[in-house]
């Protein structure tokens, strides 16, 4: 009994250490724990520099820009780099040109209806139109980004997605610490230069992409009717998942206010440091998942080293808990001391964030997405009840409880999904 144990912890072990998980992972944690260093050390500047009602302004800014990638990108750059494994079969180039096509489609018809809505939108999202043209590129350069980035961390190119992620976030950097030192810093300065470096990079991207797969702009329905098979549910299932994640900020400026948005959204910013480690593996774990599945290897490869990165996800989420529970108003000072009373649900929210992403590769590779959308739709209920109910009465700190038990079903949901289909898949 004893040797088999052994056996079974040096064969994981093995399958840890030489596997390219491994090697790609923790290339991607350095590359991600540098790349979310930029903006953790920003926060101070920005809490200190903006007013309460400015940073919340810039934090619904940034939580519109997110819930924009999916709606201008489609989630379509998921569909390039799962075709990515099958790039043989059929013409690559023109299968990304089609997907850079709807993407601009879609980017030209939402500025156009922006421009005719007169207050529709501005009063919705809490910000002028220029805001919103500018939020709209945003999403359709961050999903060409995604679309390069995605296809590099398949090729394992990890000197490239480097030189990418992390130049995009030292630009940005540079502008912002150039401008508080200079002491011309603003909430105008500060959203129009990450407009500037997603202006950039993502031409950038684009070059790139001609460059190494010859891009054809031709349509094709064979290519747009694949693309729209794989893209929809996941496109279903990040708005969903966006609006459950960052309707709270909204709802909270409009029942409370923007100074206690500012509050929530910085002390939610402070813990994110958390999934520095989620996002690393993240960007390694798919591929890997992919391969392993294509292979028709054993499920328990997978299974072994989900539960050991789950564990870890939960050892570094409580220490971290408690060091922000002394350090918080010495990082980003002591208007936003508050947060000290919430702060435990955003690092739950993320450990269970990062276990989600687990699970998901595993529904993605078989193509049963649409089980993706189940968990969203009933988080999303859950969030939007609870909110628009009891966020008056009981303030940010429920809109943080919320956010957690939000994330605590959509990841039960998914990993009894996952089970049925894995289940499925041995008879």
């Amino acid at each position: 009994m004893q040797t088999n144990a052994l056996a079974q912890i040096k064969n994981l072990k093995k399958v840890l250490f030489t596997s390219t998980l491994v090697k790609s992972s923790v290339v991607f944690i350095i590359i991600n724990f540098i790349n979310k260093a930029f903006p953790f050390i920003l926060l101070p500047l920005f809490t200190r520099a903006l007013s309460l009602s400015d940073y919340g302004t810039f934090a619904l800014y940034r939580a519109t820009s997110n819930f924009f990638i999916p709606l201008v990108g489609l989630s379509m750059s998921e569909a390039i780099i799962r075709n990515y494994y099958e790039k043989d079969k059929l013409d690559f180039g023109m299968y990304i040109g089609n997907v850079l096509l709807m993407n601009i489609t879609t980017a030209f018809v939402y500025i156009f209806i922006i421009f005719f809505s007169g207050t529709i939108f501005p009063d919705l999202f809490g910000l002028p139109k220029y805001v919103l043209y500018l939020v709209v590129l945003f999403g359709f350069f961050s999903s060409v980004n995604a679309s390069q980035r995605g296809l590099l961390r398949c090729e394992n190119n990890n000197r490239s997605f480097a030189i990418q992620v992390l130049g995009q976030s030292v630009l940005y950097f540079l502008i912002i610490t150039l401008a508080y030192f200079l002491k011309f810093f603003n909430l105008q300065y500060a959203i129009y230069g990450e407009a500037a470096v997603f202006l950039i990079f993502g031409s950038i991207s684009i070059y790139y992409l001609n460059y190494k797969f010859k891009l054809k702009f031709l349509l094709s329905k064979k290519y747009l009717k694949d693309i729209f098979h794989y893209s929809v549910p996941l496109l279903i299932n990040s708005l969903l998942a966006y609006t459950f994640a960052l309707s709270d900020r909204f709802i909270i400026n409009h029942q409370l206010n923007l100074s206690q948005v500012a509050i929530y959204a910085a002390s939610f910013q402070v813990t994110s440091v958390t999934q520095i480690l989620a996002v690393s593996l993240n960007a390694a774990w798919l591929p890997y998942v992919f391969g392993v599945l294509s292979k028709q290897e054993s499920f328990k490869k997978i299974f072994k080293i989900q539960f050991l990165i789950a564990a870890l996800y939960i050892v570094i989420g409580i220490s971290y808990w408690i060091f922000l529970y002394f350090f918080l108003t010495k990082i980003i000072g002591h208007k936003y001391d508050s947060g000290k009373n919430f702060i435990h649900w955003f690092i739950g929210s993320n450990i269970l964030q990062g276990c989600y992403w687990l699970l998901t590769p595993i529904i993605q590779f078989y193509k049963k997405n649409w089980l993706l959308v189940i968990g969203s739709v009933s988080a999303l209920v859950l969030s939007l009840t609870l909110n628009l109910l009891f966020v008056k009465k009981f303030g940010v700190s429920f809109a943080a409880t919320v956010n957690f038990l939000s994330w605590l079903l959509i990841f039960l949901i998914t990993l009894f999904n996952v089970y049925n289909l894995l289940k499925k898949r041995k008879k």
